[in-house]
Parts: C-alpha cells; sequence; structure tokens
C-alpha cells in the first residue's frame, strides 16, 4: 500500500483479493481461503452509511473489499498516468525555457 505501512498480512490479502477479481472461475475457493486466513468472530460498532451494511449481508464482506480493491488498483493506475504526463509537460516546459 502507498502509505509505507504494512499490516500483518495486508499484502496476502491484496494477493487474494487481486485472484479474486482475474479469476471469477474461482471466487468461491478464494473467498473460502480469505475466510480461513482472515474471518474471526468479534463484536464490533458500526455505523451504517447509505445501506452498506444490508448491502454486505446481501453480498458479503468480500464482495465490498474486492470491489474496493479493484477500485483502488484503479484510482493508483490514473495518478500514476497523470503523473507522468505531468512529468514530460515539466520536463518540455524547461526545456523550452532553456532554448530560449
Amino acid at each position: 500500500m502507498g502509505s509505507g505501512l504494512q499490516l500483518a498480512g495486508v499484502s496476502e490479502l491484496e494477493r487474494l483479493l487481486e485472484r479474486r477479481n482475474r479469476e471469477p472461475d474461482h471466487r468461491e475457493s478464494v473467498d473460502r481461503e480469505i475466510r480461513r486466513r482472515f474471518e474471526r468472530t468479534r463484536a464490533t460498532f458500526v455505523l451504517d452509511m447509505a445501506g452498506f451494511s444490508t448491502s454486505v449481508q446481501r453480498h458479503g464482506i468480500i464482495h465490498h473489499l474486492a470491489k474496493i480493491h479493484r477500485m483502488r488498483v484503479a484510482v493508483e493506475e490514473v495518478t500514476r498516468v497523470c503523473r507522468e504526463i505531468l512529468s514530460n509537460l515539466v520536463d518540455e516546459s524547461r526545456g523550452a525555457a532553456g532554448a530560449s
């Protein structure tokens, strides 16, 4: 993850979510592996946002984690491309300023 902070198991969860998104035919087995490795019974306090809890009950938390993962990967790619374009524009601007 971008911040450099790695919590125990995060990279393993990322790998499994990536596999789940890339290989839809293996969703059930990947979901079983995620549950085996990470699912724990705990008490939590949850404040619902726009039907999120109902949606999680309907589709499951792994569905939402995979969706968040897909969105994060897409945003990272867009950010990378934008940085590359900006860097090229800055380099061109510096080159044009040096040529005059």
